[in-house]
C-alpha cells in the first residue's frame, strides 16, 4: 500500500481537520474501526463476579501461560459499543485469528472473510449428504436413536471442516513467523484481512488431500509449535458475527450436545424436534475451536445472551473457562470533545454543551461525526467550526433515524402494550436518575439486539438499563406519536416544565420525583377519595372517604403557602389553621412528604417512595 498516496486522499478528505486515520484495504478507503480504544483505560469488563470485575486484556493475558482448556469468552453488547474495536485492539499486543462469520450466499458490509463463506457453504451441504432420519410406526425410541446417531455424524463432518479450515489459518501464521520472524500483531491482523486471505484459501485446497485424523494431529502439532514464536504474547481465535453461524447456517439443524449425551426426550408429541434444544452451526464450531491451544472470543452485532449460552452449552467446559464480557465503557459529555479531538483536528472549534449532552454514550456516537465530515460537500466560504456543527446536526439526525427504525420495530410487534409501559417508565427513570435504574429483561423481546439498552449485572442475573439521552429522546417521542398511556402523556408534559425549572423557586430542596407527584394530584381534583386509583383497592376505608372529594388548588412550602418561613414553626402555623385546598410541602423536621386538609376535621398527609 503507497502511504504517501494515503495521506494525499486523506487531506483532501478531511481539509482543515486532518490527522492521519488508518486506511482501508486500498488507499482511498478509510477503516475507522481500525483505530481500537482511541481514549486509554476505555476496556469493557465482565459483570461482578462476587463484587470483582476483570477486564477482557486480563482474561485473555491469563491464559498465556495455560497450554489446554483455555478460555471461552462471549462478548455481549448493544451495537456500537465497540466490540470490534476491542478486539482491533487486543490484535495491536496479541496475535489474534480474525474470522468474520458469513452467510453461505451474502457479504458482510465492512470486511469479506471469503474462506469463511466457502466454509459455510460447505458445512450447510452436509446435511443434504446424510440421509436424515423418519419415523416408521411407533417406534419412538429408535426414532430419536437414529435422530441421536444422525446429529452426531454431522456434527463430526462439521467439526473435521473447522479443524481444517483453522490448521489453514494457524499454518498462514506460522509461515510468516518462519519468513518474518519480527512480524508485529498488527501487522498480521492487517494481512489477514487483506492479501493473506488468498494464501489461507490456498492453504486449504492444498489440505484438503490429506485424511481427518492426519489434519487433527497437525492441527495439535502447528498450535503446539506456534506457542514458540509468540513471546509471551496470546493466540487468540475472535469469530465476529458469530451469530450468523447460528441463525444462517444449520439452523436447528443440531440439538443441545446436553440433550444427546443425558439422553434427554426431545421430541415435542408431533415428532418434531423441541424448539429450545434446537441448534446451528455455532455449537459444533465453537465445541471444536475451544479445544485448540487458543483463547476463543465470540462477539457479534446480534450476539445475544441467549447465543452466548449456546457458545457455553457447546465448549463443555467449568465455569471459570468461560466468561461473559457485557460492560461495556462509554463517552460522557468531557470525553465526546476529546475523543474527536484524537481522531480528527478540531482546534479553534467547539462542540456546544447541549450537543455534547446527546452525545453521550456509545462511542460510535461521536466518531459518527467524522464520517459525515469525510462524505460531506463544503463550500469553501464555510468556517471550520460551521462545517463541525453541519456535521454534528447530520450525525445526531442520522442516529435518531437508527435509533428511532428500532423503536417502531418494538412498538409494531407490541400487541399487549408491554413495550409502551416499559419505554414510559424508561423515560421517566432516566429523567429522575440519568439511566441508573435497571429494568428486567421481558423475554420475548431483546433491548439490547435493538441497541436500545446497556446490560447491567446484579447479583446472578443481567437488566436494562437505558443511559443515553438521545435514545431516551428518541423514545419520548415515539411515544407522543404513537398514542401512548394519556395519564403517561399527562404526567410527562407536567414532569418536563419541572425538570426545566427545577432551580428557580425555592422548592428546589425537593425532589423532582416529589414536585410531579404534587402536581399531578390536581389532575384527580373532583374524585371522591374511594375512587383514586391508589386508594380505590383498598378494603375497608373510612366511610368519610366515600363521600370526600379531593380539591388541591395550591401545593407549596410553607412560605409559598403566605407564611414567613420554611421552618417547623410556619409548618404548625399551617397545621393549626388547617387551611382546605392547600397542600403543605413540610421541613424534614415535620416529617412527612405533604400535607393537606378537606376541613378542619379530616385531612391527608403523603409518603412518596420511588
Amino acid at each position: 500500500m503507497d502511504m504517501g498516496e494515503v495521506e494525499n486522499f486523506q487531506k483532501n478528505l478531511l481539509g482543515r481537520f486532518y490527522r492521519p486515520l488508518p486506511p482501508g484495504k486500498i488507499e482511498t478507503h478509510v477503516n475507522l474501526v481500525m483505530l481500537g480504544h482511541v481514549l486509554p483505560d476505555m476496556e469493557p469488563t465482565t459483570g461482578p463476579n462476587h463484587g470483582t470485575k476483570r477486564t477482557f486484556s486480563e482474561i485473555v493475558k491469563e491464559d498465556i501461560k495455560i497450554m489446554t482448556g483455555k478460555r471461552t469468552v462471549a462478548i455481549v453488547a448493544r451495537s456500537g459499543s465497540g466490540k470490534t474495536a476491542t478486539v482491533i485492539h487486543l490484535a495491536k499486543e496479541h496475535f489474534v485469528i480474525y474470522v468474520v462469520c458469513e452467510s453461505p450466499y451474502s457479504r458482510t458490509p465492512d470486511f469479506n472473510d471469503t474462506n469463511f463463506r466457502r466454509l459455510a457453504k460447505e458445512v450447510e451441504g452436509l446435511s443434504y449428504c446424510l440421509q436424515a432420519p423418519f419415523q416408521v410406526g411407533d417406534d419412538t425410541q429408535k426414532y430419536m436413536d437414529d435422530i441421536r446417531k444422525y446429529d452426531s455424524q454431522l456434527k463430526l463432518l462439521a467439526s473435521e471442516r473447522v479443524e481444517l479450515e483453522f490448521l489453514a489459518r494457524q499454518l498462514f501464521l506460522k509461515l510468516l513467523f518462519r519468513k518474518y520472524p519480527q512480524i508485529t500483531p498488527e501487522e498480521f491482523f492487517r494481512e489477514q484481512i487483506n492479501k493473506g486471505s488468498i494464501t489461507i484459501g490456498k492453504l486449504v485446497g492444498n489440505l484438503r488431500e490429506y485424511d481427518p485424523q492426519t489434519i487433527h494431529n497437525m492441527l495439535i502439532h502447528v498450535g503446539n509449535d506456534l506457542q514458540t514464536f509468540l513471546n509471551g504474547r496470546a493466540l487468540v481465535i475472535a469469530l465476529d458475527e458469530a451469530h450468523i453461524a447460528e441463525t444462517d447456517i444449520m439452523h436447528d439443524k443440531l440439538i443441545l450436545p446436553w440433550a444427546i449425551t443425558h439422553k434427554v426426550n426431545f421430541l415435542e408429541r408431533n415428532g418434531t424436534i423441541r424448539s429450545d434444544l434446537r441448534r446451528g452451526f455455532l455449537t459444533p464450531l465453537c465445541a471444536t475451536l475451544s479445544e485448540m491451544c487458543a483463547t476463543l472470543v465470540v462477539l457479534g452485532t446480534s450476539l445475544t445472551l441467549m447465543y452466548a449460552n449456546h457458545v457455553y452449552s457447546a465448549i463443555s467446559k467449568p465455569d471459570d473457562r468461560f466468561a461473559k464480557v457485557t460492560s461495556f465503557p462509554s463517552c460522557d459529555e468531557l470525553q465526546v470533545e476529546l475523543l474527536l479531538g484524537k481522531i480528527i483536528d478540531i482546534s479553534d472549534c467547539e462542540i456546544p454543551p447541549e450537543k455534547k449532552r446527546r452525545l453521550r454514550g456509545r462511542f460510535r456516537f461521536t466518531t459518527s461525526i467524522v464520517n459525515e465530515i469525510t462524505k460531506g460537500v463544503h463550500d469553501d466560504s464555510q468556517s471550520k467550526q460551521e462545517i463541525l456543527d453541519e456535521a454534528i446536526d447530520s450525525s445526531i439526525k442520522n442516529l435518531k433515524n437508527q435509533i428511532r427504525s428500532n423503536v417502531h420495530k418494538l412498538l409494531l410487534s407490541d400487541k399487549a402494550g408491554m413495550i409502551k409501559h416499559l419505554f414510559s417508565r424508561m423515560v421517566i427513570a432516566d429523567k429522575l436518575k440519568s439511566g441508573k435504574v435497571a429494568f428486567a429483561q421481558l423475554e420475548k423481546f431483546d433491548f439490547v439486539n435493538y441497541a436500545l439498552c446497556a446490560l447491567r449485572k446484579d447479583n446472578d442475573d443481567y437488566h436494562w438499563v437505558t443511559d443515553e439521552p438521545i435514545v431516551v429522546e428518541v423514545m419520548e417521542e415515539e411515544l407522543k406519536w404513537s398514542g401512548a398511556d394519556h395519564d403517561y402523556l399527562e404526567y410527562l408534559e407536567q414532569f418536563n416544565p419541572i425538570l426545566t425549572n427545577l432551580g428557580a423557586t425555592s422548592s428546589t430542596r425537593v425532589q423532582p420525583f416529589e414536585l410531579l407527584v404534587y402536581r399531578s394530584l390536581k389532575r384527580f381534583n373532583g374524585y371522591l377519595l374511594k375512587d383514586l386509583p391508589f386508594l380505590k383497592d383498598i378494603e375497608n376505608l373510612p366511610e368519610w372517604c366515600k363521600n370526600t372529594t379531593l380539591n388541591v388548588t395550591k401545593v407549596g412550602t410553607a412560605i409559598e403557602l403566605g407564611y414567613d418561613n420554611d421552618n417547623m414553626q410556619s409548618d404548625l402555623e399551617y397545621l393549626k389553621e388547617s387551611p382546605p385546598g392547600q397542600l403543605l410541602i413540610p421541613t424534614n423536621v415535620t416529617r412527612p412528604d405533604g400535607v393537606s386538609f378537606f376541613d378542619h376535621q379530616y385531612g391527608l398527609t403523603l409518603a412518596i417512595k420511588l
